[in-house]
């Protein structure tokens, strides 16, 4: 295994980051439409159930590649070193669609009666967390834009082992210590330090890792062995701990090292894809370019629809939950895509998608 060439300036577009962000902009619709029947025991020991829990730990990998995906083209930057330019030019990107939006769901979940106090419950989500559950991603990735700068200089001038020794800092109280606390008679605690943007900054710099290194062929084996791996403890973690009473399903958390393992594995298979393959790389460039664009409009568009197609299923016009959950993936992924596409059409809208 050896490191790719770190100072090589980086393309202005890679198709299997593309193909990535596409597939993971895929898994996130997926796990929002399938968590909530994987946590309602009345689907418990159910096909829906059992269909929902085997792909729930690669749906689950979603936001870890996103991450991983700008940890990988900012820290191959050197533009991004400087704060205060990089601040003004990536900031608003994600605070302008922020506060747009949550205004948005916000009137949509709130009932008229309550809407006297809309002010205030605009700027109380807004600086909470958000009106909608996904919105957090936003919350998270803005706090590690701020450490951007400061990482793209250790990842300039900085050895391998320094990143190494960041990723196992970012990881350990959110992903490693869990683990450790699993086989111990006693819970173990860390004083020292909080976990770094609730330890999601470890994705970021594994992203730049597994970007920038040239695996050879046994590594990468073992990559796709220990996202095998990953992928197994969680199901069975799923598995059995659901009760008829409650399904906490540990795997949501998105801390574990087993989604490591797994994220990891997405990420170096789609990358030898694309490079076994260039033909296909050359025809598919093009279409996963634009994909890719419009998956930040995805991202904000599909809760919405989400919701609104699983009341109009809620008709007896399907036969069977899993026709039902089929039709509202592949129409909510559609319909985002379509209104995603149409909206970027306005520079108006461009700047809040």
């Amino acid at each position: 295994m050896s490191t790719a060439l770190k100072s090589a300036p980086p393309p202005s577009r890679l198709a299997y980051l593309d193909g990535l962000r596409v597939l993971a902009i895929l898994l996130v619709v997926i796990v929002h439409a399938t968590a909530p029947l994987l946590v309602n025991p009345q689907w418990l020991e159910q096909p829906l159930w059992y269909l929902c829990l085997l792909q729930n730990p690669i749906n689950r990998a979603g936001v870890p590649l996103f991450f991983m995906i700008s940890g990988y083209l900012f820290l191959r930057t050197p533009t991004v070193s400087a704060p205060m330019p990089f601040y003004r030019r990536r900031l608003p990107r994600l605070l302008l669609p922020l506060v747009f939006w949550n205004g948005i769901y916000l009137l949509v979940q709130t009932p008229p009666p309550s809407l006297s106090s809309g002010l205030f419950n605009y700027f109380r989500t807004l600086f909470t967390g958000g009106s909608c559950y996904h919105m957090w991603f936003l919350y998270a990735i803005l706090g590690i834009y701020l450490l951007v700068p400061v990482l793209e200089v250790l990842a300039r001038y900085g050895s391998r082992a320094h990143m190494v020794s960041l990723l196992a800092v970012a990881a350990f109280p959110s992903s490693i210590l869990p683990l450790i606390n699993s086989f111990l008679p006693f819970e173990a605690s860390v004083y020292v330090y909080l976990p770094m943007v609730e330890g999601l900054l470890g994705y970021f710099i594994l992203g730049f890792l597994l970007g920038t290194t040239e695996f050879s062929r046994r590594a990468r084996i073992g990559i796709y062995l220990a996202g095998m791996a990953g992928y197994c403890m969680d199901l069975w973690v799923d598995l059995t701990t659901a009760t008829p009473q409650s399904i906490p399903l540990p795997s949501q958390s998105g801390y574990r090292i087993s989604h490591y393992f797994v994220a990891a594995a997405l990420f170096v298979g789609m990358r030898t894809l694309f490079q076994k393959y260039p033909q296909a790389e050359q025809h598919a460039a093009a279409p996963l370019a634009h994909l890719s664009r419009l998956s930040f409009g995805v991202f904000w568009i599909h809760p919405l629809l989400l919701k609104v197609i699983d009341r109009l299923l809620e008709t007896d016009l399907i036969a069977g939950p899993v026709p039902a959950l089929l039709i509202q993936i592949t129409v909510t992924v559609l319909l985002s895509f379509l209104l995603a596409a149409v909206l970027a059409r306005f520079s108006l809208s461009r700047l809040l998608l």
